[in-house]
This record gives C-alpha cells, sequence and structure tokens, in this order.
C-alpha cells in the first residue's frame, strides 16, 4: 500500500516510520498493566520481541514478584524485590544522622550504666571494709568477741570489765579461768560453779529486775561449751527497762556478764546476742 504523504512531501504527523527490518511496537503501558493475564503474556513477549531480546520461549516469567530483565553476555538475571538495607538507607538519607546519633546515645547510656554499676560496687566494697575496720576485738580470758567500735570498753581490776553501748546500754562482764592443765578435780570443781550458778543465782536475779520474759535457758555450743540466758522487761524512772544475763562457760572459762538499758527488752537481746555469735574460743 502507498504510504500518505502531505503536500510537501513528509509523512502526516503522527504516523510512525518503521526502521529496516524491525516491526514498530504500539503496546503502550497503560495496555500492558489492563490487560488480562492470558493476554500480558503475549504483549510482554511482542515487547521482548520488539526490542530484540529474543523469542518469548528464552523470557519465561518465574514468577508474580520476578522480572526477567537482560543483561550483557546473552545471560539472564532474575531480580526479586526484596528489601534492601542499602536503597533504604539512599531512600531515607535524612534519617540515617539521626539513627547515628542515637546509637551513639545508646553507647553512652549504656556506658553510664556501666560506670554507675562499677561506682555503686566500689562503694560497697568500701562500706564492707570501712566496717570490718569498726570493729574491736574484746578479749576476756580464752573468749574473745568483735564489737563495734561505738561501744567502750574498759578493762577493771579482778578480772572485771565495763562497757556502754551507742543506746546508752550498760555491760559488766566478771571471768575467771585455769591455767592449762589443771587437775582433773579442779575442772570437776569449775564446772559445778557454772552449772550451780547458772541454777541458783540467775532465776532470782531475773525476776528481781522485772517481769521475766526468758526463764533461764540453756544453750550448747562447739567444743563441749555453754551458754546460760534469761531476759526480763521492768519500769524504772516511769520508762521500759531492761535487764539480760549471760553465762559462758567451758573447761577453762567462766564468763558471766548483765546488760542493762531503757528500751524494748527482746531488741536488746537481739542486738546483744548478734555480738555473742562472733565468739571465738582459744583453748
Amino acid at each position: 500500500m502507498p504510504r500518505s504523504r502531505t503536500a510537501d512531501g513528509k509523512p502526516p504527523a503522527g504516523s510512525v516510520r518503521p526502521r529496516a527490518g524491525k516491526v514498530p511496537c504500539r503496546m503502550s503501558v497503560l495496555q500492558a498493566t489492563t490487560a488480562p493475564p492470558a493476554a500480558a503474556g503475549a504483549e510482554h513477549h511482542a515487547a521482548a520481541t520488539c526490542a530484540g531480546f529474543g523469542t518469548p520461549a528464552e523470557h519465561a516469567q518465574t514468577g508474580a514478584l520476578n522480572l526477567t530483565l537482560p543483561i550483557p553476555y546473552g545471560r539472564h538475571a532474575t531480580i526479586e524485590r526484596r528489601f534492601s538495607p542499602t536503597r533504604f538507607i539512599r531512600r531515607h538519607a535524612a534519617v540515617v544522622p539521626a539513627l547515628g546519633l542515637a546509637s551513639a546515645a545508646d553507647k553512652r547510656y549504656s556506658l553510664e550504666l556501666m560506670r554507675n554499676a562499677l561506682v555503686a560496687l566500689l562503694l560497697l566494697l568500701t562500706a564492707s571494709a570501712a566496717s570490718a575496720q569498726e570493729l574491736l576485738l574484746l578479749r576476756m580470758g580464752s573468749l574473745n568477741l568483735s564489737v563495734p567500735s561505738t561501744w567502750k570498753f574498759e578493762g577493771g581490776p579482778n578480772q572485771r570489765v565495763e562497757g556502754k553501748g551507742p543506746g546508752g546500754e550498760g555491760v559488766i562482764a566478771n571471768y575467771r579461768f585455769l591455767k592449762p592443765g589443771a587437775p582433773a578435780e579442779v575442772v570437776d570443781h569449775h564446772w559445778k560453779t557454772i552449772r550451780g550458778f547458772a541454777s541458783e543465782r540467775m532465776p532470782g536475779l531475773a525476776s528481781k529486775n522485772g517481769d521475766v520474759l526468758r526463764p533461764l535457758a540453756e544453750t550448747a555450743l562447739p567444743g563441749n561449751r555453754v551458754q546460760y540466758s534469761t531476759v526480763s522487761q521492768g519500769k524504772k524512772a516511769l520508762q521500759d527497762y531492761y535487764f539480760l544475763q549471760y553465762l559462758l562457760g567451758s573447761s577453762r572459762l567462766m564468763v558471766y556478764m548483765t546488760v542493762e538499758g531503757y528500751g524494748n527488752a527482746s531488741e536488746a537481746a537481739s542486738r546483744f546476742e548478734a555480738i555473742l555469735g562472733t565468739q571465738r574460743w582459744e583453748e
């Protein structure tokens, strides 16, 4: 069919002049996106053939989310649409510095937490060391007690020790001890003295100084040793008053202690018995 031309011999506007050996492609993007699924493959193959990319068999689709694109040297690559960190960073270039600042802030926050934890640990160790250094050693014969430095003790004559506690409580301790290698009859008499004083004297002194909250109690200690105690609650000068007794005995030592002060007798007993719990014997 002869080609139509204008009066000046040029092709009319809007016409397409095909190149030699090529077929003009008239499939638009709208047609490609609105065509039915069955026709979409044919138009895709037609577009590939028009562009010179080969036959339809060489460009079969691999899936709905894949695109088959030509690359140099006659090979084909399948590009899957996956998340790409690089693409995300490029598209959100303005946010990347902020992310960097947030990361730096997180690092600073972590370092601050670590620094605070180390400081707290150091303070705890310092406090423990300081508390250990503030303990005093009270020696009575072969018995040693670790006493807080808030207590003040003075040695008196005739194997007697007197002390004052942080709450104003007063302590009086009398003790007697045997030399190593004492005869067996002397050791037997020593034990009779301990048991006799506990059973005959301590109950009367307890009832004389108020209501007896703890009658005479005997507690066995390691190394064939023994401890007796009483707790009394009374009144003095219209105030709660307590009177505590403790008798510690071994085959070589006898220690009798009284603790007096104002306040709750049971609480005072708990505080002083914590000191007695530090006892160490050198026999």
